[in-house]
Formats: C-alpha cells, sequence, structure tokens
C-alpha cells in the first residue's frame, strides 16, 4: 500500500513539473501573436490591477471580435507607445469609440490613477476569461527561490535518487537470480 501511493505521488509531481515547463517552454518559445484555438496564456508581472489579479496569477486570454468586446471587459493588448511600448498589457475597458471602422479602446488598471494611452483593435490579443488559482499559485510559488526549491528541485532530487536506487536493486535481484540458476 505504501509503495502504491509513493508511486501515485511521484507520478503526480511528475505531471505537475511536465505541465508547468512545457507551459513555460511554451509561452518562451512560441510568438507571442501565436493562441491555440483562439486562447492565450499570460502572466502577471505588475500590481496594476490588484485586487483583482496580483502579480503572478496566470490568466486565460481569449480571442473576441472587436464588437463583441465591451466596457468592464479586462483585455489584454500590446502596449505600442508611452510606458506601455512593447509591453502586455491587461486593463479594463473603460470606454469604447470607432474611428473609420475600427474599434479604439480606453483602458485603465484599476490600482492605476491615470487612462492608458488609447488601444487600437489590432492591438488587442483578447479579453481575459479565467484566472487560474492552482498555476497561480505555483508560479507564485516558484518564482521564490525558496519555492523553487521545495517545489521543483526537491522533487526532482527525490525521483533521481529513487529511480537510482531503483536501478541498484533491479542490478542486484538480477545477480542473485543469475548466481541462482548458475547452482
Amino acid at each position: 500500500m505504501k509503495k502504491k501511493i509513493l508511486s501515485i505521488l511521484e507520478f503526480l509531481v511528475i505531471i505537475v513539473i511536465v505541465l508547468f515547463c512545457l507551459m513555460s517552454v511554451v509561452q518562451r518559445v512560441l510568438p507571442r501573436n501565436m493562441s491555440l484555438f483562439g486562447f492565450r496564456t499570460f502572466s502577471i508581472i505588475t500590481a496594476s490591477m490588484k485586487p483583482e489579479l496580483e502579480i503572478g496569477d496566470i490568466i486565460l486570454v481569449k480571442e473576441k471580435k472587436y464588437d463583441k468586446i465591451k466596457i468592464g471587459d479586462t483585455i489584454t493588448y500590446q502596449g505600442m507607445t508611452g510606458e506601455f511600448a512593447n509591453k502586455i498589457v491587461t486593463h479594463k475597458v473603460k470606454n469604447i469609440i470607432t474611428e473609420n471602422d475600427k474599434y479604439i479602446y480606453f483602458t485603465k488598471g484599476l490600482n492605476s490613477m491615470s487612462t492608458d494611452p488609447s488601444v487600437y483593435q489590432e492591438q488587442v490579443y483578447g479579453v481575459v476569461v479565467h484566472k487560474f488559482i492552482i498555476l497561480s499559485l505555483i508560479n507564485k510559488i516558484i518564482q521564490n527561490t525558496i519555492g523553487f526549491i521545495i517545489i521543483v528541485i526537491i522533487p526532482l532530487i527525490y525521483l533521481l535518487v529513487s529511480e537510482i536506487i531503483n536501478i541498484i536493486k533491479d542490478g542486484k535481484d538480477k545477480n542473485k537470480k543469475i548466481e541462482e540458476d548458475i547452482i
């Protein structure tokens, strides 16, 4: 029973580590404008949307038709000017206008005093549809050195040591079987 529980725990640790690593690799390797079935994930890096979104939260953003985005939606967009240039920003829509059949959004962080520069429809990645609670927690823990050691390094060392022990044990069992077959 104890071995079965350890086996299940090992499997779960491996799954969590693999999923986190895959998610990290996908976000870093794929181009920023690439989505999977119209969805993207982003990590919050500032406190501008506090208390709704905290630093380290992982969000799911879904592409949405520009005319379906409404005041009050939280959108993620590529900043183009000022302090937002070349940054991915997630803020609430405060106003929307159309100009030459194009949508222009005026956004603001919940924790910000001023409105962002105008956001044109081409800049918008999509609307925030979900905040991942567990992934956010894991992300926040892993960003801390001690948390990274506890969540990633120690389980990896445990898995490595247990595999080495199993290999040694299997080798001894094979040698014993060979000796028994000879006698």
